[in-house]
């Protein structure tokens, strides 16, 4: 937590003292939302809600001297709720807005169109976990557009590889948005943060490239 949110625990003292885990998570995510001079989700902002404490604590210890909330950080804090909401572990120590900043892309490196934003297309731009078993972790996330997140879903790497035999074997052009090139790319990228033996990972043609980290 943020070393100044501890100042602000004798105002708090019980709210600060008895928090489990995943309340003071939430609550240095307020403090964070504050401290960007952001609101927070408002389903996090319903009384006695861990997050909407750390944003009240923040508002109250920052004021007007906030920082930029620049597009990495607002995707930063947006990834941060997304992960407490859904109860998967987010390393904070590599995953900041420097770090999304350098695995952004023009071209989503699954269908190769160009990436818009907050059109409501599927050519939008998303950063997702390429594992989906796996938290948000440096490594594991990618930018790719939302008709490839969708098509991904949970699907593991050989359930995409057999998606790319069946479309093959059936003549058909497309599953779920994606023709058999682009289940090949999914494929090989989720490759990466997959356990595989040496011969296995050796026939997967580098149809993408890693991750950054």
């Amino acid at each position: 937590m943020h070393p100044t949110a501890d100042l602000f625990a004798d105002t708090l003292p019980a709210v600060h003292a008895a928090r489990p885990a995943a309340d003071a998570t939430a609550f240095e995510l307020g403090w964070d939302y504050a401290h960007y001079r952001l609101t927070p989700p408002p389903e996090a902002l319903t009384a006695g809600h861990a997050l909407q404490q750390g944003w009240q604590a923040g508002a109250a210890t920052f004021g007007t001297r906030t920082l930029n909330p620049t597009p990495p950080v607002r995707k930063w804090l947006q990834l941060r709720w997304g992960a407490w909401r859904r109860g998967k572990p987010f390393e904070g120590t590599q995953v900041t807005p420097n770090f999304l900043a350098q695995i952004d892309v023009a071209l989503c490196p699954i269908t190769r169109v160009a990436l818009t934003h907050a059109s409501g297309a599927g050519s939008d731009a998303s950063v997702d976990r390429v594992c989906n078993q796996a938290g948000y972790a440096a490594g594991n996330l990618a930018v790719m557009s939302h008709r490839a997140n969708q098509a991904k879903a949970d699907l593991s790497c050989r359930n995409a590889l057999t998606i790319v035999k069946q479309l093959e074997a059936s003549g058909l052009d497309t599953l779920d948005g994606l023709n058999p090139l682009q289940w090949s790319r999914l494929a090989v990228l989720m490759s990466l943060v997959t356990p595989m033996k040496h011969d296995e990972a050796a026939c997967l043609p580098l149809l993408v490239l890693p991750p950054n980290r």
